[in-house]
């Protein structure tokens, strides 16, 4: 899906399960920052801002959703 530091180039909105929204911690470790759901929009602010991820997005299960945005 997406990983930090990678280039934004769309958003996505999870038609089915759920996401785990991650950044590498100080000390190596992942550090969740949140968990996404249903009918969320995600990957919206890189892409408009024209930044890099700030996150890792890790889907938890099975997972759907639909690329509504490329840049």
């Amino acid at each position: 899906m997406y990983w930090e530091s990678q280039p934004a180039r769309s958003v996505l909105m999870i038609q089915k399960g759920a996401v785990k929204v991650s950044q590498r911690g100080p000390d190596d470790n992942d550090v969740i920052l949140a968990i996404r759901g249903v009918n969320e929009i995600i990957g919206d602010e890189g892409v408009l801002m024209g930044e890099v991820r700030s996150a890792t997005l890790t889907a938890s299960g099975s997972f759907t959703a639909t690329s509504n945005l490329k840049m």
